[in-house]
């Protein structure tokens, strides 16, 4: 998550877009807390969590097929969304197909999406580093 929200705070010219990132399969999260990720949350909250001047919303889907990565991607979205200023709409996601339904995406966008055919993946996330 700290890459994560690294990665953004360093490309802000992504905020403006809808946005889908995957937790992978296998995803292992180490020695991470909770207050771990309520230290990232704080210490981004200026630069990545208020409101955004945007023409739209920006509506960020997650999707989580790493049950060791499940709690700490609830923690962290329960977190968020009790920030009632933020400029996003964040919501998860059990399947590609959901994630597409509500990014108004069309079957052949579902597709596409779900076997990434001509999206470019614009970042990784590997192992954490404290």
């Amino acid at each position: 998550m700290k890459a994560h929200a690294g990665y953004n705070q360093a490309h802000p010219e992504w905020l403006g877009f809808d946005c889908l990132s995957y937790i992978l399969p296998g995803t292992s999260v180490g020695a991470i807390t909770t207050a771990d990720l309520d230290g990232i949350l704080e210490s981004y909250e200026h630069t990545l969590f208020n409101p955004k001047d945007y023409l739209i919303q920006r509506r960020s889907s997650w999707l989580c097929q790493s049950p060791q990565a499940q709690p700490f991607l609830t923690h962290w979205l329960n977190v968020r969304d009790a920030n009632k200023k933020m400029w996003s709409d964040i919501r998860q996601f059990g399947t590609f197909e959901a994630v597409a339904d509500w990014l108004l995406l069309s079957r052949d966008g579902m597709e596409a999406l779900r076997s990434s055919d001509g999206f470019t993946e614009i970042a990784r996330f590997g192992t954490a580093h404290a």
